[in-house]
């Protein structure tokens, strides 16, 4: 356990309490969480102490949201919870009590988003003269009014049809009656998966394509058809599928190497990007670029980085790069690497997030092990999907020796391992076209340096990525450990924050970011 806070010992005293049970000066952590033993002896859960919620798989400390409001020139103070909204399930409100007459709940919403993720950003904001008060000063939570949600109140019809239509697919999508055209997506209770949803089913529908990171600035209808009709001003200098993810102030001390992300297996859909984007916004020195699948059908995994290089060489024309990827977009982002690198090109590192080789060089006898741990510890879901693609392949195999072809072209169906049936269709294509190209691939040895961040082997639901599957075709590897599991890798604030850590460490390793 940690010894404390940095540079924090009011917090530190807070929460790292003496050892009660010892005597020896050892410490405990005060976690917040409240529990009991019942009467047969079992330690029962009861919640939280503090004030830090759950909502939709992020956990949240709502007065880091408070802090953010109480920022702004125009509130005096502030106090958040998490409420059950109509049509929006449990979700985020604030109270505000004004400094002075200019206040509005637009401006306090942009200053949040300026300082906060989109998921700690309050699906509504009350403005209150004054709030309530318990007999010892304390705001009383419990006298704090029923929010009126923005698709009750200040509904803003669409002016069009584009709209018209685009409005149709954020309510169904949302699950909520009508949406405004000056309606917040996130404050209705999206996230990203939704946001990938969304923007498909607007690139199919209405031939709208616009880069995802987009919704982070523009996050209303109106703004997004607005945007879409000046036409992409800010993607104009960029090559086909390669947005920008981050670009550091004008005033701040630009790293020298620019970093470019390669998407995942979904080709930038499900939150691929929109995850990228997050831990980009983790190295605020650094430009960062991803690039995304932009319609094209490759026919070798060599073909479509040899594309992606040349895209890339023509984002960051000048200077070293680094690149990054997760599961498949690992791989990917090697074979660019290499393929950089034999255009001349300095790389200086790259960065595989939870990949594994297509190909893996794991013995039978490890592969086997593996699959035996998930059996035992995955879920019911995952225990089915691994019996059948056991199945699958013993068919296979069996098959191979009485035709006398060869055993090792087998390639399991991408949906015998994932859960693909909350995803869109389109993405669900993509998905498993890249998932062959990955099985096809032969893997080159790359002279480089490269840095592969493992989920952890014991929470993981697939086996987690082992340094000796990559050895033999990484000389310089440098293996971390971050807790959690794969599927988490895109999802967990904390496995994000510490991907941006492991990355700012590794390019500037004189800074401790």
């Amino acid at each position: 356990m940690a010894a404390g806070y940095h540079k924090r010992p009011d917090l530190t005293a807070e929460r790292f309490v003496l050892d009660p049970f010892a005597n020896n000066g050892t410490r405990m952590y005060r976690t917040g969480d409240l529990a009991r033993y019942d009467s047969s002896g079992e330690l029962q859960y009861l919640g939280r102490l503090d004030h830090q919620v759950k909502i939709r798989g992020h956990r949240i400390e709502l007065g880091e949201i408070a802090t953010a409001l109480d920022s702004h020139s125009s509130v005096r103070r502030s106090v958040v919870t998490a409420t059950e909204l109509p049509g929006l399930g449990k979700s985020l409100v604030a109270y505000c009590e004004p400094a002075d007459s200019n206040i509005s709940t637009k401006a306090l919403l942009d200053h949040v988003r300026k300082v906060l993720p989109a998921y700690m950003v309050p699906a509504a904001v009350v403005i209150m003269d004054a709030l309530p008060q318990t007999p010892n000063g304390k705001i009383d939570r419990k006298q704090l009014p029923t929010p009126r949600t923005s698709t009750s109140t200040d509904y803003e019809a669409p002016k069009n049809e584009l709209e018209r239509r685009m409005a149709e697919i954020w309510a169904d999508l949302l699950k909520v009656p009508k949406v405004g055209t000056s309606d917040d997506f996130f404050a209705l209770g999206g996230h990203s998966l939704l946001a990938a949803q969304a923007f498909i089913r607007m690139k199919e529908e209405l031939g709208i394509d616009l880069p995802l990171n987009v919704l982070f600035n523009r996050a209303t209808i109106s703004a997004l058809a607005e945007r879409w009709e000046q036409g992409r001003a800010e993607q104009i200098d960029l090559p086909q599928g390669v947005e920008r993810l981050h670009e550091p102030d004008a005033e701040a001390n630009v790293h020298p190497v620019a970093l470019l992300w390669v998407h995942p297996l979904g080709g930038g859909g499900g939150g691929g990007l929109l995850s990228y984007r997050e831990m980009a916004r983790g190295l605020p020195t650094v430009r960062s670029f991803g690039i995304r699948e932009a319609g094209e059908k490759f026919d070798t995994l060599d073909e479509m980085a040899q594309r992606y290089a040349e895209r890339l060489c023509q984002t960051a024309p000048e200077g070293a790069v680094a690149l990054a990827g997760f599961c498949f977009g690992g791989n990917l982002a090697l074979e660019v690497a290499r393929q950089m690198t034999a255009m001349g090109r300095e790389v200086k590192d790259v960065f595989l997030l939870d990949a594994q080789p297509g190909n893996s060089t794991e013995p039978q006898s490890g592969r086997l092990l593996g699959a035996m741990k998930r059996f035992v510890k995955g879920s019911a879901d995952d225990r089915q999907r691994l019996a059948i693609r056991v199945a699958r392949k013993a068919r296979h195999r069996l098959t191979s020796l009485i035709v006398g072809s060869e055993v090792n072209n087998y390639i399991p169906d991408l949906e015998e391992i994932l859960d693909l049936k909350d995803y869109p269709q389109t993405y669900r294509d993509i998905a498993r076209h890249h998932w062959i190209l990955l099985h096809k691939h032969s893997l080159k040895e790359y002279t480089g340096a490269a840095m592969l961040m493992r989920s952890t082997p014991q929470q993981a639901a697939a086996t987690a990525p082992q340094a000796s599957t990559w050895s033999p075709f990484i000389a310089n590897l440098v293996v971390e450990t971050i807790p959690g599991t794969h599927e988490e890798f895109l999802r967990s604030q904390d496995m994000m924050h510490r991907v941006s850590k492991l990355i700012g460490d590794r390019l500037t390793p004189q800074e401790r970011m």
